[in-house]
C-alpha cells in the first residue's frame, strides 16, 4: 500500500510539472525579459522578482555548491564499480546503486533535454548570455542527486551515526541550494517551481523503486 501511495504521489507531482510546463506558455505571457524575451506567468514572476532583487554572490555561492554533489554522485558510481568488479556481476551489486546509476543517466538526458527544448530565458543576462532557465537545472540537479544519495545511504552497511550525519549534510545541501537560488534572482520563481516539482517526482520514483 505504502509503495503505491509513493507511486501515485510521483505522477501526480509529475502531472503538475507538465500542467505547469503547458501553462507557462500560455497564461499571462508578457516580454518582461532582458532582449525582449517573453515569460508565462509575468505578472507573478515580476512581482517575486522585484521582491528578492539579484544577489550575485549567492549565485556564485550556489553555483559552487554545486560540486558537491556531482562529487558524491562519482563516489557513488565508484562504489557501484568496486562492488561490480569484486562481486564479479552487475546483478550482485546492490540494488539502490544499480537504480542510482540508471537515475543519473536520467538525469543527463533531461537536463540536456531542457538545453535544447527553451520555455523560458533567465530574467538577467549571466556573463552577456541569455540562458535557458526553465526549469531550474540547478535546483533539479541538486535535488535530485543530494535527495537519491540521501535515500541510497540509508540502505548502505555503514556506521548509523555516519548515516546521520550524511542526512544531515545532504538536507542542508539541498535547503541552501534551493533558498540561495530563490533569493539570487536568477531564475524566475517558475523556474523554480517547475525544478522543484520535477525533482520531487522523480525523487519518489526512485523511492518506489528501491522500497
Amino acid at each position: 500500500m505504502k509503495k503505491s501511495i509513493t507511486l501515485w504521489l510521483a505522477s501526480g507531482l509529475l502531472c503538475l510539472f507538465i500542467l505547469l510546463t503547458f501553462l507557462v506558455q500560455v497564461i499571462d505571457v508578457k516580454t518582461i525579459g532582458p532582449q525582449g524575451s517573453a515569460i508565462g506567468f509575468a505578472t507573478f514572476n515580476l512581482f517575486i522578482f522585484k521582491l528578492t532583487g539579484v544577489h550575485l554572490l549567492i549565485y556564485h555561492i550556489t553555483d559552487w555548491m554545486g560540486l558537491i554533489p556531482i562529487a558524491i554522485a562519482f563516489i557513488f558510481a565508484f562504489m557501484g564499480l568496486i562492488q561490480w568488479t569484486t562481486r564479479r556481476s552487475l546483478i550482485r551489486v546492490d540494488c539502490s546503486i544499480r537504480l542510482l546509476g540508471i537515475f543519473y543517466l536520467i538525469l543527463i538526458a533531461i537536463y540536456l533535454f531542457f538545453e535544447m527544448v527553451i520555455i523560458n530565458r533567465r530574467p538577467i543576462l549571466i556573463d552577456g548570455y541569455l540562458e535557458a532557465s526553465y526549469p531550474s537545472s540547478h535546483v533539479l540537479m541538486v535535488l535530485c542527486l543530494m535527495g537519491s544519495a540521501n535515500m541510497a545511504i540509508r540502505k548502505q552497511t555503514i556506521h548509523r551515526i555516519l548515516k546521520v550525519i550524511f542526512i544531515v549534510f545532504s538536507d542542508l545541501v539541498m535547503i541552501l541550494t534551493l533558498v540561495g537560488r530563490i533569493v539570487s534572482g536568477v531564475h524566475w520563481a517558475t523556474d523554480i517551481i517547475a525544478g522543484v516539482l520535477f525533482a520531487s517526482s522523480w525523487l519518489l520514483y526512485y523511492k518506489h523503486m528501491i522500497q
